[in-house]
This record gives structure tokens, C-alpha cells and sequence, in this order.
């Protein structure tokens, strides 16, 4: 295990009530080479708009935590190893390895190595959490991107551009902002999955309000139960009715996000028939209550 080296402080930064960044500093470190933007409108008056974008260098012994966070931040590891903790689940991301900072997020990350840096690109923005729904990106903390070479540039290419901010720069940088969720959206969705499994996740997206059952999905496909689990298990990481919940709380945001639409309309529309019952799922799953979600979102 690496050992800590230099002056240690601890530091904490002044946020509104209800939200907290603090952590630990090691001589000069953790080193932030953002770019904050200039321009007219600002950043959070967009549809969509990068806040700030950067290198980030850390050493072991540096750490960072977010309490409600209330950053939206797209970090891709370029050297080191860096453990995340969000919402109380690990996450360790090697080089390659993208990890999703989500507003209202508890979130701890540290660097598991002598030296750490990754690119960062914070975005906000009043279609921002639309945007991320849509893109199925609102619910993921962490994954392997596969087209590397093609992610690191459109990295490169935002940074420079905030350096050189030529004439128009604002809105190519918001070009490139959803250039760069398109293209993480599709890295996510890219994999290669057994037809049988692709027939199946299809049949859940198109059904996701409807009852379905374990069996009902052997029945449909004409599996055995622990086939299912094990494809999902393999291929998705996680159990079958695990992802139709998310299908259906993935529906369950927009509604909450696009409509004026009562709690107890939309639960119906995503599939269930006691409020109290969807209301305890969205919870479990997002964080918070729809009524919370809702208000929250419809603010920022």
C-alpha cells in the first residue's frame, strides 16, 4: 500500500444549506486544471452547457466527499486506480473506466495509487436531467468505456476548445457537451448480448407496465429460471426484475420531469397500481421520493 507523503490539510468549501464538499489536500494536491467558461448567457441558463472541464491530478492520501451533491460531472480515469463510494456501493475505476457524478449523490472518491488523474467535464443546464433519462445515463455510476481512443478525444477536443474560445465557442461547446452524452450513451449500449437475451430485454422495455413474473418471461422465451438469471447475471449484471424496475422508474422520471402529471397517475402508467408501493421503489432506487425528484429537477 502506497504510504502518504507531505502536509496534510483538511478542507471544506462554503455550499448553501443542505449541501457539503470537504476532503483532505497532500502538499499541493489534488490539482485542478479546469477551465471555467465565460460567456452570456451563463452555463446554467442553457439548454445544456459545459460548468467547467479539466485534468484533475491526485496522490494517495488525497480524498474528496460530497454530501447532496450538487454537481453533474462525467470523470474518465487516464492513469491510476480511484475508488468511488456513492450511496454506499464501491466502486474501483481503473484507467478506461468512467464514473458518473450525480446531483443529489453521496459520494466519496479517493486515490487507491501513488498517482491518479482523470479528465473532468461538469455540464449543467435546464435539460440536463432529461437529457441523461433519456440517454439511459441518469441511473449509471460507473462503466468500462469500450471506445476509448474515440471518448479521450472528444475530452481533448472540449478542453481545447475552452482554452482557445474562439468567436461562437459557447454554443460549439454545448454541441460537443451532447456530442459527448451521444457518444457515452451508445459506448454504454454497445455490447454485444446473446440474441435470446436481446429478444428478451426488448420484450421488457416494450412491456415494462405490465405484469410481468419470472415465469411469465421462462414461459414467454422458453427458458429455465436460472438460465434467465444467469444471462442477465452475465451480460447486465444484475437479475431480470432488477432491470425491468429500473425500465420502469427510467419511464417514471421523464413522466415526473415532462408532465404535470399527479404520483398516482404516473405509477399507474409505469405499472403499478398502489402509489404508496411505486413511491417506496422510487425511493429505494433514486434517492429520494418522486414528489422530491420532481421539485428538485424542476429547479436546477
Amino acid at each position: 500500500m502506497p504510504q502518504i507523503f507531505g502536509k496534510i490539510r483538511n478542507v471544506k468549501s462554503s455550499l448553501p444549506e443542505g449541501h457539503s464538499l470537504f476532503g483532505q489536500n497532500v502538499d499541493d494536491y489534488p490539482r485542478h486544471h479546469f477551465i471555467f467558461p465565460v460567456m452570456s448567457p451563463p452555463p446554467e441558463s442553457w439548454g445544456l452547457q459545459v460548468q467547467f472541464a479539466g485534468r484533475d491530478e491526485f496522490i494517495y492520501g488525497c480524498w474528496r466527499e460530497r454530501r447532496n451533491s450538487l454537481t453533474f460531472a462525467l470523470e474518465f480515469v487516464r492513469e491510476g486506480v480511484f475508488e468511488y463510494i456513492a450511496n454506499g456501493q464501491r466502486y474501483e475505476c481503473h484507467p478506461g473506466d468512467l464514473f458518473i457524478v450525480h446531483p443529489g449523490a453521496d459520494e466519496r472518491m479517493s486515490v487507491l495509487t501513488e498517482y491518479g488523474m482523470k479528465y473532468t467535464v461538469s455540464m449543467v443546464g435546464g435539460s440536463l436531467m432529461s437529457l441523461l433519462n433519456s440517454l439511459n445515463l441518469i441511473s449509471v455510476a460507473q462503466f468500462r468505456v469500450r471506445r476509448e481512443q474515440k471518448v479521450t478525444g472528444m475530452f481533448e477536443e472540449l478542453f481545447a476548445l475552452l482554452e482557445r474560445r474562439p468567436a461562437g465557442f459557447a454554443n460549439e461547446l454545448s454541441v460537443r457537451a451532447y456530442a459527448l452524452l451521444l457518444e457515452l450513451s451508445s459506448d454504454l449500449g454497445s455490447g454485444e448480448y446473446p440474441e435470446q437475451l436481446v429478444r428478451i430485454v426488448n420484450f421488457i422495455k416494450e412491456n415494462f407496465n405490465q405484469p410481468l413474473t419470472i415465469d411469465g418471461l421462462c414461459g414467454e422465451f422458453g427458458i429455465s429460471s436460472g438460465s434467465l438469471f444467469r444471462l442477465f447475471r452475465t451480460h447486465i449484471g444484475k437479475a431480470p426484475i432488477d432491470f425491468m424496475i429500473e425500465e420502469r422508474m427510467r419511464a417514471a422520471r421523464s413522466f415526473l420531469l415532462e408532465s404535470r402529471a399527479p404520483i398516482k397517475t404516473i405509477a399507474y402508467r409505469v405499472g403499478y397500481a398502489s402509489q404508496l408501493y411505486f413511491s417506496a421503489e422510487f425511493r429505494r432506487v433514486c434517492g429520494m421520493s418522486p414528489r422530491d425528484y420532481r421539485k428538485k429537477n424542476m429547479q436546477m
